[in-house]
This record gives C-alpha cells, structure tokens and sequence, in this order.
C-alpha cells in the first residue's frame, strides 16, 4: 500500500514538474512574441529618414539648435555636406553644403538658407526620405487591353504616384528645363493613379476598337523627383 501511495507521489510530482517547464516556455514564447511585436512597432520604414525641422533663416555666423539640424540634415549626404561636421556654427563649410543642396535642387546659390531654401529642406525633412535627388526607376510594364480598355501596370523602385498619358497620335516631347521637372508632353488625355505606392495600374476606358495607341507613364516621388517612360505603343482589340 505504502509503495503504492509513494509511487503515485512520485507520478504526481513528475506531472506537476511537467506542467511547470511546459508553463514555463509558454511564457518565454509569449515573452518573445511581445518584445518581436514591439521591435516591429517601433521600426521605421526601410529608407525613412528622421530629422529635425530648421526654424528660422541662416548664414555665415549664425549659430544654434537650428544650424545643428540643418548640419545634421546636410551631413546625411555625403555628397552634398562631406565633411559632415555638426558644430552649430554656420561657416564656410556649412555655407558650401548649402549651395551644393540648392544647386541639386535648382535653387540659386546664394550660400544662405534664406525663404525658399528652407521651404524646401522641410518639405524634404518632411517626406521622411532625407536628401533625395533621384528619380524612381520604372520596370516592369505591361498592358492589358480589350476592345475598348486598357489597364497599365507598371513597379517603381521607390513610392511614386503614376499618370498615364494615351493618344491615338504620336506626343510631342520635349525636354524639362529645370530639375525635378517633368518633360512637356503635349497631345492626347491623361489617368492619374489614385495613390503613391510601389506598384501602380492605371485604367482607361472609352478607347476606339482595333486601333494602336501610344503611351507614355510619368511618375513622381515624394521629393519631387519625376522619371518617364519612352513613348510606346498598344493596339486594343
């Protein structure tokens, strides 16, 4: 009987040892899951740049918070700033960095960051991607069509919001005259994408059956930067 009651302790105990350790990694797993989910939260975006906002107009002896966050914000390219010094004092350094951003930016280099400099380095601040002088790539593109419709689809290699130019004639094309500037396309309609996203289709309708169309799809990027295709053709059904 003794034996009995000992080895019935010795099962239980086991047993409870058991749902001990198994208790145990449930709340290690949990644990982890909680710390994996909240890394997750509190990633930022692939490519997302954070900075601060300039406050006030600047050149050559200002000094302060906001000539250290225009420094920093320079410094995040190294071709604009390379030197990359974040000292708070606006000198020649500073002042070169600024006229190699307005000259990216088709800004006229004057040196200062004066009204229209810095609505600009804060609309860029602001977008979240840092300096940012280069336009999406496109790729691939395809058309799907029927007698009267097309949908284009086409990815970007950044988020950009997508337009659609379509005409039963050739565009006349001609090239931009300042950066971050689309060409001018004269001829035919357009279809704007709804969103700026990676991947983009653009539908039209009301098209005329049995007949080839040209094309051309331009996007543009939170900063600005616009990229074109070349002038294409389709035939709907």
């Amino acid at each position: 009987m003794l034996k009995h009651i000992i080895s019935g302790y010795k099962i239980m105990n086991k047993t409870i040892s058991l749902k001990k350790v198994e208790y145990g990694y449930v709340l290690f797993f949990a644990a982890a899951l909680l710390l994996l989910a909240g890394m997750i939260l509190m990633a930022k975006p692939v490519g997302a740049a954070t900075f601060n906002s300039i406050n006030s107009r600047l050149g050559v002896g200002s000094s302060g918070s906001n000539v250290t966050n225009l420094q920093t914000f320079l410094a995040s390219d190294h071709n604009i700033y390379p030197e990359g010094r974040i000292t708070g004092y606006y000198g020649g350094l500073t002042r070169a960095a600024v006229m190699q951003f307005q000259v990216n930016y088709g800004i006229s280099m004057v040196g200062v960051v004066g009204p229209i400099t810095l609505a600009k380095m804060n609309n860029v601040i602001n977008a979240g991607y840092g300096i940012d002088v280069y336009a999406p790539s496109i790729y691939n593109i395809s058309v799907q069509k029927t007698n009267n419709s097309a949908t284009f689809n086409w990815a970007t290699t950044e988020s950009a919001r997508g337009k659609v130019y379509y005409s039963t004639s050739p565009f006349a094309v001609s090239e931009a005259v300042g950066n971050f500037s689309a060409p001018f396309i004269t001829g035919g309609s357009t279809m704007m994408a709804a969103f700026s996203q990676l991947n983009q289709n653009v539908s039209v309708n009301n098209l005329q059956s049995n007949t080839t169309y040209y094309y051309i799809i331009e996007v543009i990027d939170a900063s600005g930067n616009v990229a074109v295709t070349v002038q294409s053709t389709f035939a709907t059904n």
